[in-house]
């Protein structure tokens, strides 16, 4: 049996003020014209979801509201003016906008966070680190860290974030963030001792013997080289791909590179098959067999020298130790940070986001790797073309060491792996 019942509420409003009120409202409505009307509609709608939707851009926002009105009353000024209210109320989540460093480091040391991350401030060198605190818990036996820099998603107070990740479970995994002042080997180093210190306080043990994987930044080398002492520190070969293509074009070689006939496509092709030697025979073999099928050209002459004096001694900017291992399985690449990077960069509708807007959307992506880390079923089986990528390397290696092929012959066709996107 359902009962009906009746409630009141004590007003000082009485009821003529009340109803002159309603008289009043309707009036105001009446007088608008339809384009008003749908364009405050809008406004509030688009207010509504800038709060439930806290990363969704606001053209998003205001295409799929204006849609559900199923109007087209709405002018460019209502448009606008959604845009602005989007903006308004999202601004009203945060504090008052830093304006310097100074007040930046002053917000975020008053930042609350979730319970997997801890954010520390360095007030001297200027630094801001965000530790992703479970999964540095959860992946403390990992062999391999990849570090990498992103300017886009940084808030304009500072010069880059800086991510260091590893590969645990299928996936790669952030375990700190960094917002840096400068690219300079000091900071370099302090935050590296930051990132050491945080790891071994939460798992009670040293940080050593592992490797670190990195583009070929000099400061960044030299810091890990002061301050992570057991490390071995490994070059990101994708960049140094790029590098050499660059180089190729800034000689004018690019278009007999692209040309499958030219002897001197086929010289340059080689070279990228060098990584693939053990670190002790690079030298000789761009020595005693690469150079000696080397057209006779200034400007291959000119990247011989390049290659020297920047990659392939002991003494060059970036010995072979750094980039070249005969083993097909060794991880070689800093891709897994550029591509959190650009799913990074994906989740802010404007570049530099503020502190607070970068700190949430990390908060958001420090929870999606818990559930990674937990995750058993997250396990991730290779794709068959790295299988069968993996296999074929490992036949030629075996055809090389076995002694039927040469070492020239074994980095002509296996260079074709490594072949640089010459679309830059």
């Amino acid at each position: 049996m359902s009962r009906i019942g009746t409630a009141g509420f004590r007003t000082q409003v009485t009821f003529s003020e009340a109803q002159e009120n309603k008289t009043k409202m309707v009036t105001n409505f009446s007088g608008c014209d339809e384009s008003k009307i749908q364009t405050h509609l809008l406004r509030q709608a688009c207010k509504r979801k800038a709060e439930e939707e806290i990363s969704e851009r606001p053209r998003k926002i205001i295409i799929r509201e204006a849609g559900k009105l199923k109007t087209d009353k709405v002018s460019l000024s209502g448009v606008q003016s959604s845009r602005r209210a989007i903006w308004i109320q999202r601004r009203k989540a945060h504090p008052k906008l830093p304006s310097t460093r100074e007040e930046a480091l002053i917000a975020a040391s008053q930042m609350t966070t979730r319970d997997n991350a801890l954010i520390e401030v360095d007030y001297e060198r200027q630094i801001v680190g965000i530790f992703v605190t479970m999964a540095i818990q959860l992946t403390k036996d990992v062999e391999d860290f990849f570090g990498d820099g992103t300017f886009k998603s940084c808030p304009k107070q500072f010069h880059q974030i800086y991510t260091v990740i590893t590969h645990a479970n299928g996936s790669y995994v952030p375990l700190a963030f960094f917002l840096l002042p400068d690219k300079k080997e000091k900071t370099y180093e302090a935050m590296f001792q930051h990132f050491r210190r945080v790891f071994e306080r939460l798992n009670g043990g040293n940080l050593e013997n592992k490797t670190i994987h990195l583009d070929f930044e000099k400061a960044a080398h030299e810091a890990v080289k002061h301050v992570l002492l057991t490390f071995a520190l490994r070059g990101c070969l994708f960049h140094l791909k790029q590098s050499w293509w660059r180089k190729i074009q800034e000689l004018g070689l690019s278009a007999e590179y692209k040309d499958s006939e030219s002897a001197v496509g086929r010289f340059l092709k080689s070279t990228f098959g060098l990584p693939f030697l053990d670190f002790l025979e690079v030298c000789d073999c761009l020595a005693f067999d690469v150079i000696c099928e080397a057209p006779e050209d200034d400007a291959v002459s000119r990247y011989i020298e390049y290659l020297t004096r920047m990659y392939i001694t002991n003494t060059s900017s970036f010995p072979p130790h750094l980039w070249a291992s005969s083993d097909v399985n060794q991880k070689r690449t800093t891709n897994g940070c550029e591509s959190f990077h650009k799913h990074l960069n994906s989740l802010f509708y404007t570049a530099h986001p503020s502190v607070f807007e970068l700190t949430d959307r990390l908060q958001e992506i420090m929870s999606e790797s818990k559930f990674k880390l937990q995750s058993t079923a997250n396990l991730r089986t290779s794709k068959a073309k790295d299988v069968k990528k993996r296999e074929w390397l490992l036949s030629i290696q075996e055809s090389f060491n076995a002694g039927t092929t040469t070492r020239l012959q074994y980095i002509q066709s296996i260079c074709h792996t490594s072949l640089p996107s010459t679309t830059l």
